[in-house]
């Protein structure tokens, strides 16, 4: 009986003591487990962090050492432009691309005084007109010498400019001396140039006035229209030596008549009065010399 008794407590002693054994393996297996897993984790963050950076740092690097070539690069042009810029100067067909440099090249701004003097042959065309009962009228052209000056001041560069200047002219027609006193403003242009000479036209507009003067008895004083408003477009072409003495030949086309005469008197043969008008526009070619200074 004891020994059936005893042999029973060993057994369940050594049950017990197997499974506590299992127990223990089971925890360290499972603590080896958690342990493992933090340590593979830990290496691969390591890892990352280590090839993440390193990655970085030879783009970082190789950025650096591209701009700091590039830097050199543009030292070495900086340090060499001076003096290539003063031996490309020197040469006789260096050219500067840059648009400032090149409009600068090319501009050959002269601004200048001037005084001129005109001789040609005026064509007038006077219309004459009396009206009594009735109006009866005429037209007639007459051909005369005419002389002039002119006084102003023009501004032209290589190829294109422009000037303003008053003028003063004399011309005489049948009955007639007329003064015409007027402005003009013309666009003057250069066909070709040279150091010393250059070909070149212009074309402008002006305007003025006729003063008249009398050569004819039988007109009356009260007549007289003492200023008469008048205009006209011209052009021409222009020879120029050294920027100093130009020679210009010109037509003037007027576009307006004129009235230089207007005088009404009572006539009793007819119950009325009698008006007698002249009208004049004159169409000139011209030859100019002209001082610039």
């Amino acid at each position: 009986m004891l020994n059936t008794i005893g042999a029973d407590l060993l057994m369940l002693m050594l049950f017990y003591r197997i499974e506590f054994i299992a127990d223990i393996v089971t925890n360290a297996q499972n603590i080896q487990d958690l342990a493992q897993i933090p340590r593979d984790s830990t290496q691969q963050i390591r890892q990352d962090s280590i090839n993440i950076p390193q990655n970085k740092q030879d783009n970082i690097y190789k950025d650096s050492t591209e701009k700091s070539q590039s830097s050199r690069i543009m030292k070495r042009a900086k340090n060499a432009e001076t003096p290539n810029s003063i031996t490309n100067q020197k040469r006789p067909n260096y050219r500067n691309l840059s648009v400032i440099n090149v409009y600068k090249k090319q501009e050959n701004d002269l601004t200048q005084f001037f005084f001129g003097i005109d001789v040609g042959i005026s064509m007038a065309n006077i219309l004459y007109s009396l009206t009594e009962m009735k109006e009866t009228s005429t037209s007639s052209k007459s051909y005369s010498l005419n002389s002039g000056f002119k006084v102003g001041v023009s501004n032209i560069d290589k190829y294109i400019g422009g000037r303003f200047y008053g003028e003063g002219s004399y011309i005489k027609i049948p009955k007639f001396h007329i003064l015409n006193l007027g402005v003009n403003i013309d666009l003057l242009l250069n066909f070709y140039n040279t150091k010393t000479w250059g070909i070149g036209g212009f074309f402008g507009i002006g305007g003025g006035m006729y003063m008249v003067l009398f050569d004819d008895d039988s007109l009356k004083n009260s007549g007289k229209v003492p200023f008469s408003p008048i205009g006209w477009l011209g052009g021409g072409f222009r020879f120029v030596l050294e920027n100093t003495h130009s020679f210009e030949l010109s037509y003037r086309y007027s576009y307006i008549y004129a009235s230089i005469y207007n005088y009404s008197e009572s006539r009793p043969e007819i119950a009325g009065s009698a008006t007698t008008q002249y009208k004049l526009k004159t169409d000139n070619i011209t030859l100019s010399y002209i001082l610039s200074f």
